[in-house]
């Protein structure tokens, strides 16, 4: 876009340049030409003849007034020339084609409107400096503050994404404690099931055990009952065949021998102590299932209640550690959400640092070289516009 108007201005450069330069030939040759006229008008030849013509003081007027405008239109060229001279020059190192324009217009207007085109030309060099002072502000201004933006945004996502991995691990963890916890309820609950199913299968035996030695103890009680009745009875026989009869008159001859004594025999005894020592040791298994099913019991029932207990802890624990879960997911929920959005603002930000390089770099990278040309531009114009003040 740049190169047809550097083109274009070149080529109205040379153009200026090439009509310079025949101007300054012209102007010099009509110099060279009013200053033979005068050189005619001032030799005898011209002041006899006019001397005919004329009176002397009329002749003097005229030759003065001649030589006068002359003077002054030569004076006033020479600005012109000097004036155009510059502002090409300036036209040439700044190609700015307004100069060119201008020094153009040097040798067809007139000198109050030159002046004042010039006035207006600085004015609007020195508004378009100001102008690009303030937009040069303008950009650092923006961007130091897309730079302080864009950190504290990439900040935030640094976080956000710190804090999203924390929530996840934190949610995966807080699972697999609960899913382990949920497990130890399940296999405790087993372990309570099974144990009372132990339980019952030994209060079963129990209770078989007490019955068979409660029975057992009954019928030996009736084998002891029954002997003792009978060597009871038997010895009671014994005794009243053991006492004499009163012998009347003189004494009678001896009486045959009768049976021996009875007596019981030792066998029978030693029977019933061994059934009582067989009742007595029925006793004793009886009297020790009792005390093994109240222990069993009792570690049953201690068992039961750790264990409820345990389950209860478990279960609070689940319930405390899903409601940390739930927790830990909305925040997570929301932190995606920050960073979602965050990402969106550095986007942004990305976007509009890319805008202002587009709209401030070319600004900024010859700012001085843009402020120093249109200084010297106007330092050029103020020096034409005294060129011209000096002719006036």
């Amino acid at each position: 876009c740049a190169l047809p108007i550097l083109k274009d201005l070149e080529e109205r450069c040379a153009s200026f340049e090439a009509e310079f330069q025949e101007r300054s030939k012209t102007r010099s040759e009509e110099i060279a030409a009013v200053g033979e006229a005068m050189s005619i008008l001032n030799s005898p030849e011209a002041f006899d003849l006019f001397g005919k013509t004329t009176t002397q003081s009329s002749m003097e007027t005229q030759r003065q007034g001649f030589l006068q405008v002359g003077a002054v239109a030569l004076r006033q060229q020479r600005v012109r020339d000097a004036a155009e001279a510059a502002l090409v020059q300036m036209a040439k190192k700044t190609n700015d084609p307004r100069l060119a324009a201008l020094a153009a217009s040097v040798q067809l207007d007139a000198f109050t409107k030159v002046k004042e085109a010039i006035d207006k030309m600085i004015a609007e060099l020195d508004k378009q400096n100001k102008d690009e002072i303030k937009k040069r502000d303008w950009c650092v201004d923006e961007f130091n503050k897309n730079e302080k933006a864009n950190a504290l945004a990439d900040q935030q996502k640094g976080f956000l994404t710190s804090k999203i991995d924390q929530l996840n691990s934190q949610i995966k963890t807080l699972t697999e404690e609960i899913d382990a916890a949920k497990q130890q309820i399940q296999e405790t609950q087993i372990q309570i099931r099974r144990a009372g199913e132990d339980r019952n299968g030994e209060n079963n035996e129990f209770q078989q055990t007490v019955a068979d030695q409660r029975a057992t103890q009954t019928i030996l009680q009736k084998v002891i009952d029954r002997l003792r009745v009978f060597y009871e009875k038997k010895q009671a026989l014994l005794q009243a065949r053991g006492r004499e009869d009163p012998v009347p008159g003189a004494d009678a001859p001896p009486p045959p021998p009768g049976f021996k004594e009875y007596k019981k025999k030792e066998g029978g005894n030693k029977v019933v102590n061994m059934i009582e020592d067989i009742i007595a040791e029925s006793q004793r298994l009886e009297n020790e299932a009792i005390q093994a099913e109240n222990d069993a019991q009792a570690a049953y029932e201690d068992f039961v209640k750790k264990s409820n207990n345990e389950v209860a802890a478990l279960q609070q624990e689940i319930s405390d550690k899903s409601d940390t879960r739930a927790g830990a997911k909305t925040e997570l929920t929301q932190a995606n959400q920050d960073l979602k959005e965050t990402n969106g603002e550095l986007r942004s930000l990305s976007e509009y640092l890319a805008e202002l390089h587009g709209d401030c770099d070319f600004l900024m990278d010859n700012f001085d070289s843009r402020q120093e040309a249109r200084t010297d531009e106007i330092n050029g114009l103020k020096e034409a516009k005294a060129i011209f003040s000096g002719a006036v």
